[in-house]
């Protein structure tokens, strides 16, 4: 394979990886956006009492 298709090729493959990964962020950055959310809405003090009377009415 002469070296000029070589590097054509390399820069064809390496321009497909970054497209995948841009293509994937969308993804992840939004299952992290959820991930935070309902750590948030978990730390809010409204559900704090009520997961705090719920823990008190549930027999162990």
């Amino acid at each position: 394979m002469p070296p000029a298709l070589r590097h054509v090729l390399d820069a064809l493959a390496s321009a497909v990886g970054i497209m995948f990964a841009m293509a994937n962020t969308v993804n992840v950055v939004t299952l992290l956006t959820v991930i935070w959310w309902v750590l948030r809405i978990f730390e809010m003090a409204t559900v704090q009492r009520l997961l705090r009377r719920f823990r008190k009415d549930t027999p162990r």
